[in-house]
């Protein structure tokens, strides 16, 4: 699929459109990996950790 993507991406900038998620607004999904107590809800983390990337640092371990 990432490569069906990629190629309709290449294709479609031949004929002049723009390839989707140029910039840093307009992508909404993050990959993540952290630790969190065992009490504590992924998602609630998520919601304010990954809500605007933006806005807030990159966190790198």
């Amino acid at each position: 699929m990432a490569r069906r993507m990629l190629y309709e991406a290449g294709v479609n900038l031949e004929q002049g459109i723009e390839p989707p998620a140029l910039s840093a607004a307009s992508q909404a999904v993050r990959a993540a990996g952290v630790l969190l107590p065992r009490e504590q809800k992924p998602q609630e983390w998520a919601k304010e950790h990954l809500r605007d990337a933006t806005t807030q640092p990159v966190y790198t371990l």
